[in-house]
């Protein structure tokens, strides 16, 4: 659903009232198993259900108040309506809002709900089911955010597994390390081996961080550029399986199945990472195994600009 550790927004959601995961809320989104959903049938007029994620959030506000004075980590059912791709395409925009407002009047208890978050998550309680966006604030900058921001930042990314797994292959290799083009790599490099040895290591390496400016613009700078050997990884084996399936002329698509359902948790995963939607829904256009092909790229990405400009409107308020 999301590239990586993502600044994002809740823009609907199944929890109401009091503290937690309100509309407003806003935190970093990270995928708890990559490139894992399901596809919950909701076949109406408008909608034919939805694609639903296993999300970890760390919050860092609930709703629209103040910050938090310490993050607080959440297990979310994320979820992005699937508009009927028989609609006209003009009527998309409506029918996301109208989807988006409409979630928590859905019956989370019934069967196909629960069903959905036992599959994701092996449990059924305790787990809200949002929507979520990213945040395009343009004043934001990890430099000179709060402490706060910044240390729930760093968390959600150390919650990530291949993450974790491949910084530490890096900095376990002086010889690799000292070849990366960031200033300042080795003293950062040491710093994160004191990090993962133990728990306690965890609290005292981010207040060594955040006590200089510098240390925390080498800290990004440094993950940052892991970051693009990781990821590269991770969506080559993602484009490949998305071109596998769309060239595959032994599976047939038609709407309703779960072939059907299959494709379209496929195209929604990584849907806020432009250049790689882009890529798929070029793939889908080329693809001669799936009907109304047309109607549906058109439909992904009117439903990817609706839930951005959303998300920027509450985000504005």
């Amino acid at each position: 659903m999301f590239e990586d550790s993502t600044k994002a927004i809740i823009i609907s959601s199944s929890h109401i009232k009091g503290v937690g995961p309100r509309i407003g809320s806003v935190g970093y989104a990270v995928p708890i198993r990559v490139n894992t959903s399901v596809f919950l049938p909701h076949q109406t007029q408008f909608i034919n259900g939805f694609v639903l994620f296993a999300l970890r959030m760390v919050f860092i506000r609930y709703g629209y108040g103040k910050e938090r004075p310490k993050y607080e980590v959440k297990k979310l059912l994320g979820a992005i309506p699937i508009v009927n791709e028989l609609r006209k395409n003009s009527e998309t925009e409506r029918i996301v809002r109208t989807s988006v407002e409409k979630l928590p009047k859905n019956d989370f208890n019934g069967h196909s709900w629960l069903k959905a978050k036992l599959d994701l998550f092996g449990k059924t309680d305790n787990i809200n089911v949002c929507i979520v966006a990213p945040t395009r604030n343009n004043s934001f900058d990890l430099r000179t955010c709060s402490n706060l921001e910044f240390e729930a930042w760093f968390v959600s990314l150390m919650l990530q597994e291949h993450v974790r797994l491949s910084i530490k292959k890096i900095i376990n290799n002086k010889i690799y390390l000292n070849k990366l083009p960031v200033e300042g790599a080795n003293y950062i490099g040491n710093h994160l081996r004191f990090y993962f040895r133990t728990r306690k290591n965890q609290g005292a390496f981010i207040d060594y961080i955040l006590e200089e400016k510098g240390r925390r613009e080498d800290l990004i700078k440094f993950v940052r550029t892991l970051k693009t050997i990781y990821l590269r990884r991770s969506l080559v084996q993602h484009t490949k399986s998305i071109s596998r399936i769309l060239n595959n002329p032994g599976i047939i698509y038609r709407r309703g199945s779960m072939n059907m359902g299959s494709l379209l948790c496929k195209l929604t995963n990584h849907m806020f990472t432009d250049g790689v939607i882009n890529w798929k829904l070029d793939v889908l256009n080329k693809a001669k195994v799936v009907k109304n092909k047309d109607s549906i790229t058109a439909k992904i990405r009117k439903t990817k600009e609706v839930l951005e400009h959303m998300a920027s409107e509450i985000s504005n308020k």
